[in-house]
């Protein structure tokens, strides 16, 4: 028995990518009603199925997405052999603000931290092309009073605290992201860091007024790094703490000891 096929996707683009799932009523609707994530999958699939063939990866593998700010970098990590491994990274094409987290709606920050994407979270009709919402503020935002809303990853090349990428690579990300969840994946975990973070650069940005901040937000880059994939992480407290535990990859990645 199939899977429900992804949301988004028409009869004649099932047969065209290959995908076995039973496609329910509603979605048996002409493309042109989704025609973004469509083309996506027209555009893009064949070709990431060859690179990702090349580079020993399959398409519908998890899916970990990391963000440096300073060097403006969307990093795309993919589940291999027990671990998260890197597979491409994309050019931020659009970042406004500066270095440090997001505090309130309007402030134009692009927010740092540990935010999750579920399908639910997923805009095929965003007027940027394609776009996931963040889910910005999270439990940590909320327990210091940052406010905000509609942070996004999107196509287009603009931003007013959202992380812009194009078109072309939107869809890329679209097609990773959405074939991880129609295999299974229930969240894609996003981690956002100013920069990367290293002990030069934490030392550069010293006199930062955010710098208690990023000092919480560096043992998560350094443990994904050491143990390829993601920690779970307690709130409590408004600080992010690595929780003493050790589940792998395929627990609910990054989970969020508080809600």
């Amino acid at each position: 028995m199939f899977r429900p096929c992804p949301r988004f996707l028409s009869t004649a683009v099932l047969a065209l990518v290959g995908l076995h799932c039973a496609l329910p009523a509603a979605a048996a609707e002409p493309a042109a009603l989704h025609p973004p994530a469509t083309r996506a999958w027209l555009n893009q699939a064949d070709y990431l199925r060859d690179w990702l063939a090349r580079d020993g990866f399959e398409l519908g593998a998890r899916v970990h997405l990391r963000v440096y700010k300073e060097s403006r970098e969307l990093e795309v990590h993919l589940l291999r052999d027990g671990r998260y491994r890197h597979f491409r990274s994309f050019r931020i094409c659009a970042l406004s603000g500066e270095l440090g987290p997001k505090l309130r709606e309007g402030d134009l920050q692009a927010p740092e931290g540990v935010y999750r994407v579920t399908p639910a979270q997923m805009n095929p009709r965003s007027e940027y092309h394609l776009a996931f919402d963040l889910g910005f503020p999270n439990a940590r935002d909320r327990s210091v009073g940052a406010t905000g809303s509609n942070i996004m990853i999107h196509g287009g090349c603009a931003s007013v605290g959202c992380f812009a990428i194009t078109d072309y690579y939107m869809e890329q990300l679209w097609v990773l992201v959405e074939a991880a969840f129609e295999n299974g994946q229930d969240a894609v975990d996003v981690q956002v860091f100013p920069f990367r973070m290293t002990p030069d650069n934490l030392a550069r940005h010293a006199r930062s007024p955010h710098r208690d901040f990023w000092a919480m937000l560096e043992p998560l880059d350094r443990y994904f790094d050491d143990h390829g994939f993601s920690p779970r992480i307690d709130l409590r407290g408004g600080v992010y703490r690595v929780a003493d535990t050790d589940e792998g990859p395929v627990a609910p990645a990054a989970g969020l000891t508080a809600p």
